[in-house]
């Protein structure tokens, strides 16, 4: 995945989770100070681009984060130690409607850059998808299948591609002297190595054809 892509997903996911540092500071009604709020809300949120980063390695790196993201959040508490009053009447309410202002804001932010994220990676798959179906029309057209008769022998191949697109090319030449058959494997499987195969392709028969060295 680009470096974009992966910096749009990280930021949309830091954004969305953000949120949950910020609606702790409703459960204990307005008791967290700005700093702290502000600090427990970019932890909340650098902790879940955390989990995504280490699921790529699988579950058993999951479980060895989980300890100590809750060991962590527990030193952290306790370093900080306790929150100060709770809030009340027009206080509380001003703190509260701050904390859920901040939160949509939040959730407006990462799900802008996820959508972004999802337009960036489809347009980018919707390039690759139209470059393999061109590359697989190619390779259909310059490598048919073989059945022929040479005199006494019958030729038959077929390139079989074990992905999206094959890499391979077999090919026979009929000329006065004889005939020639030739397999050639080209290395990569998108269009320029279709083109690098009709390039070979047309050179084995120039020349063969021609009576000159292949």
């Amino acid at each position: 995945m680009p470096l974009r892509s992966q910096l749009l997903f990280f930021a949309g996911t830091f954004f969305v989770f953000l949120p949950t540092g910020l609606l702790t500071d409703v459960s204990k009604l307005g008791a967290t100070s700005a700093s702290r709020l502000a600090l427990s809300s970019l932890i909340a949120g650098g902790t879940a681009v955390a989990y995504v980063v280490v699921a790529r390695y699988g579950a058993g790196w999951m479980a060895v984060l989980a300890p100590i993201h809750f060991s962590g959040v527990a030193a952290l508490d306790k370093w900080l130690g306790p929150l100060g009053p709770e809030l009340a009447e027009d206080a509380l309410r001003a703190r509260l409607g701050l904390d859920v202002g901040l939160t949509v804001l939040s959730l407006v932010v990462g799900f802008t850059l996820l959508s972004t994220f999802i337009r960036v990676e489809g347009a980018r798959h919707g390039r690759l998808r139209a470059e393999v179906d061109l590359a697989r029309q190619i390779h259909r057209v310059l490598v048919p299948p073989l059945a022929q008769r040479l005199g006494g022998i019958e030729v038959r191949g077929l390139s079989a591609a074990s992905g999206d697109v094959g890499g391979d090319l077999v090919d026979v030449v009929e000329t006065a002297d004889g005939w020639t058959a030739y397999v050639v494997d080209v290395s990569g499987h998108g269009v320029g190595s279709g083109l690098l195969m009709g390039m070979v392709k047309s050179a084995a028969r120039v020349a063969l054809r021609g009576g000159t060295d292949v």
